[in-house]
């Protein structure tokens, strides 16, 4: 035998709270039958009377709480509004969300983890990285600097294999983390003025690598576009042709004299 016959439906994302009477059953289980209203859907539950709440406050759970847990919840809310009214109260307890609006901050919180999970999912790994360094600067050069070890190499390209991953993982892109390592090494070198504008650099995300200098990053488009000397786009493509062209009529001659040579992907004819 319970002494639950009203309960309140406290509600979610996909669903309007609201009054239901409980009738029980010969299996000691409530029926919950939605009362008439202005926004109600005729909804009937079963429920077991261990799950109805006898303390509410103000969440989507527990789904259900009796008539008096509801009251008791709405008079304390009454009475901090009264007493912060009047003056009485230090403060007001913040307001408790909605459950639309918790479903939403739920909604945001999982598609930024589905978001990171993809972009953590297209990262290459730190031995991919390192791979990539070497095949860009050999084996025995590392952030410019050039190492007789080999281990000593491995170990120190390890380093910045992770620094460059974990600026991938920060939303960077490769090519950006790889400038921003190359950076780096004159950043933790002491290099702190740019060679640009003789400027101090502020932090390292202001600067970027350019002939083994410092510059801030508006610096560095200035300096390009000093050095194409107000030159088109299509002049600018048009030198970067010839000068492949007469890279690869240099590797034909070094192939046709038996000069040991380095065939790349821009050399093909």
């Amino acid at each position: 035998m319970t002494d639950i016959t009203r309960v309140y439906y406290t509600g979610d994302v996909c669903n309007h709270p609201g009054w239901f009477t409980a009738t029980e059953r010969p299996d000691g289980n409530l029926t919950l039958t939605e009362e008439p209203g202005d926004l109600s859907f005729d909804r009937e539950f079963i429920e077991s009377p261990r799950h109805i709440g006898r303390q509410y406050d103000g969440t989507c759970n527990p789904r259900f709480v009796t008539a008096d847990a509801h009251a008791a919840f709405k008079a304390c809310r009454l009475a901090l509004v009264r007493a912060s009214v009047e003056g009485r109260a230090p403060h007001v307890a913040p307001p408790i969300p909605r459950a639309q609006e918790r479903g939403a901050q739920l909604s945001q919180f999982v598609h930024d983890m589905l978001v990171a999970s993809a972009r953590l999912a297209t990262i290459p790994t730190v031995d991919a990285v390192a791979a990539l360094l070497v095949a860009r600067d050999g084996a025995y050069v590392v952030s410019g600097h050039t190492f007789t070890d080999p281990a000593s190499a491995k170990a120190a390209r390890l380093l910045v294999a992770h620094a460059v991953r974990l600026d991938m993982v920060r939303g960077l892109s490769l090519v950006r983390a790889l400038e921003r390592a190359s950076a780096r090494r004159l950043w933790t070198e002491g290099e702190r003025t740019c060679a640009w504008c003789h400027h101090a650099i502020r932090a390292l995300d202001d600067a970027e690598e350019l002939g083994l200098s410092l510059v801030h990053h508006p610096c560095a488009v200035e300096f390009g576009e000093w050095a194409n000397d107000g030159k088109s786009d299509e002049q600018i493509a048009m030198e970067q042709r010839e000068q492949r062209r007469e890279q690869q009529w240099a590797t034909l001659r070094a192939l046709e004299a038996g000069e040991p040579v380095t065939v790349n992907d821009d050399d093909t004819f």
